[in-house]
C-alpha cells in the first residue's frame, strides 16, 4: 500500500518500527476507536500518518508522539491540510509528562498506538502512572505480550504482570492482526486491544504491599505460596484468611492478593529482606 511508495525511508529495526500497511485493518481500527469531535487523541509512534489522516476529521486535536526526525518532517508535510489540529512532540513517550498535557487541555486523553515490543511493559506502567488523566487506551501489541497482560480468572498461566495490571485496567482484545499486515513483517501476530481504567473493586491500603505480595508469590512459580510467602505469612495466617497455603501463585485471585496485601504490618514489611520491589 502506501509505505511501499516511500522507498527513500530506511526502516529502523532498532526502534522497533513495524508499520501497519493494510488499509482494511486500518479502517477496521478507526471504526472501533470511539471518539467525539471534542476529544483529544494522543498517538504514539505516528509512522507515516495514515491513521492520523483518516481520523483527524473526527477529533478536536491530535497530539503525535514520534522520535524519528525523518518521519516528523514527512508528517508535517503530509498533514499540512490540518496543521491547526496537530501538535507534534519529538520525544520518547516515556519521558513526556501527560499530566501537564491533560491539565493544559482540560480534558481526559484518548490513547492510540502501534507499540514496539521492546517498550510494551514500560509503556503499560507509564500509562498506569497517568491513569487519572486517561479516558481510553487503544493499542496494537504483539500477541505474545498481549497474552501476558490479559487477566482471565481461571487462566493457568497468570503472572505477576497481569495481576498488577488487572488492579488498574480492564483489558479487552478486539481483534487479531496478521503479521502480513505490517512492513517489515514481524515474527508473530499482533492484537488490537482497548484498555479502560477500572473502578477499583478491591481496596488496597498500600499499592507497594500488593506489588510485594505478588512479586514474592511468583518468585518461584512451581512452589506453593506457603513457601514463597513464608517470610510474610505463616500457614495458619493464610488459613485464617481462607487462602489455601498449598496453592501456587497462579491459583490465587486478585481479590485474595489484595486481602493479603492489606494484612502486611509495618513491622514485617520493614524486617522483610525482600522489601525492594
Amino acid at each position: 500500500m502506501f509505505i511501499k511508495k516511500n522507498k527513500k525511508f530506511i526502516i529502523k529495526k532498532k526502534k522497533g518500527q513495524n508499520f501497519l500497511n493494510n488499509l482494511y485493518i486500518i479502517q477496521k481500527i478507526i471504526k472501533l476507536i470511539k471518539i467525539k469531535n471534542n476529544d483529544i487523541l494522543v498517538e504514539i509512534g505516528s509512522g507515516f500518518g495514515i491513521i492520523t489522516k483518516l481520523i483527524i476529521l473526527n477529533v478536536y486535536k491530535i497530539i503525535l508522539i514520534e522520535i524519528d526526525i525523518e518521519l516528523i518532517f514527512f508528517l508535517k508535510n503530509f498533514l499540512q491540510f490540518k496543521k491547526k489540529k496537530i501538535l507534534i512532540y519529538k520525544k520518547n513517550i516515556l519521558k513526556i509528562n501527560l499530566s501537564n498535557i491533560a491539565k493544559k487541555e482540560k480534558k481526559l486523553l484518548i490513547f492510540f498506538g502501534n507499540i514496539p515490543y521492546n517498550i510494551s511493559t514500560d509503556l503499560i506502567f507509564y500509562i498506569i502512572k497517568y491513569l487519572y488523566y486517561i479516558k481510553y487506551i487503544y493499542i496494537v501489541l504483539q500477541e505474545e505480550f498481549s497474552n501476558k497482560i490479559i487477566y482471565i480468572v481461571n487462566k493457568k498461566k497468570k503472572g505477576r504482570l497481569n495481576i498488577i495490571i488487572k488492579y488498574y485496567l480492564n483489558i479487552q482484545p478486539l481483534f487479531k492482526i496478521s503479521k502480513n499486515a505490517f512492513i517489515p513483517k514481524p515474527k508473530i501476530e499482533s492484537i488490537f486491544l482497548i484498555l479502560k481504567p477500572c473502578k477499583k473493586k478491591y481496596f488496597v491500603n498500600n499499592i507497594n504491599n500488593l506489588k510485594l505480595i505478588v512479586k514474592e508469590s511468583f518468585k518461584q512459580c512451581r512452589k506453593k505460596i506457603k513457601n514463597n510467602l513464608k517470610n510474610i505469612f505463616t500457614i495458619k495466617q493464610l488459613e485464617l484468611i481462607q487462602i489455601n497455603p498449598n496453592y501456587r501463585a497462579e491459583n490465587i485471585l486478585l481479590s485474595e492478593f489484595c486481602i493479603m496485601s492489606n494484612l502486611i504490618t509495618i513491622n514485617n514489611f520493614y524486617k522483610n529482606k525482600y522489601f525492594k520491589i
